[in-house]
């Protein structure tokens, strides 16, 4: 089996408390390096490429620098998620480090609701792009912002520096699921806000799922769990503390989950209520529309 992505989560620990994410967990866990090399050895040959992240942000950590180095003694091209806020804490050079395939940045973190410093925090968010662009590096860095009937102003200050910054005209209608280039290898991508799993969340339609097919999580403290949304670890397949990953793969509840989004079915409870998965509903009735 060939996962496109594996997310491995080196800590839970983010460093922030935005009002769109869940609440995190009491427990702050950190994957130390030794255990990091185990995950890494469990993974051998099934993807090429690791997220180091669920629900913390792997930038809190700062030896990140040595899980980048093992990353790429395996061979393995790394996603790092992060929401900017620990930038000072690391080199710029990060970005040209080897491993490193893509720099996601969560615009939205900046939000005066959840990052008072939010002004110079984007300045050295755009510095960083800067020093992407004046050495010409390969990997590519996205911004992501969500948009929001309640955030407008802060959406549109947002695009207004990016444009500025950037010298560059956004279209005037900025379309969630899209990206838009800004420079070489940056891209702004506009999304929207969604509904974590909960069974809070009133009953999703079955629809196809990633989870399982193209990805995989394995969190901070070992348990391995279908999809990057189950930070919680809600939906446990298995634990790399006293199984292999080949093991938990082929025991039956991640088979049957497998096999369930693969015929559009849902068979956890908790997917059933995932507003992520809305997406994918989404897409298959404009399919059966076209």
């Amino acid at each position: 089996m060939q996962f496109r992505l594996i997310y491995i989560e080196i800590t839970n620990v983010c460093g922030l408390a935005c009002s769109f994410c869940p609440s995190r967990p009491l427990k702050k866990q950190i994957m130390d390096l030794l255990t990091f090399r185990k995950v890494l050895a469990n993974i051998n040959g099934i993807t090429k490429t690791i997220a180091l992240h669920l629900w913390g942000d792997p930038m809190t950590l700062d030896s990140l620098l040595q899980y980048l180095n093992l990353a790429n003694k395996e061979g393995l091209k790394v996603v790092l998620t992060t929401s900017g806020a620990h930038l000072s804490s690391h080199s710029k050079t990060i970005l040209a480090h080897p491993s490193l395939y893509q720099l996601n940045f969560s615009l939205n973190s900046t939000s005066p609701f959840s990052f008072k410093k939010s002004q110079t925090y984007f300045q050295t968010l755009l510095e960083w792009c800067d020093y992407h662009i004046e050495n010409e590096l390969e990997g590519f860095v996205n911004l992501r912002l969500w948009k929001s009937d309640k955030e407008v102003e802060f959406f549109t200050k947002i695009i207004k520096r990016l444009e500025a910054h950037f010298e560059t005209d956004l279209p005037k209608e900025l379309i969630s699921g899209k990206s838009y280039q800004l420079a070489p290898r940056i891209r702004l991508y506009i999304s929207r806000y969604f509904e974590w799993p909960s069974f809070n969340v009133p009953q999703i339609p079955p629809s196809y799922c990633h989870g399982l097919s193209a990805h995989i999580g394995i969190l901070s403290d070992l348990k391995v769990v279908p999809c990057c949304m189950d930070g919680k670890g809600e939906l446990v397949l298995g634990d790399l503390n006293t199984q292999t990953l080949e093991e938990i793969l082929d025991l039956p509840k991640a088979k049957k989950m497998r096999d369930g989004f693969a015929k559009n079915e849902t068979t956890e409870p908790l997917c059933k209520h995932c507003g992520f998965r809305e997406r994918f509903v989404e897409k298959a009735l404009h399919a059966k529309d076209k």
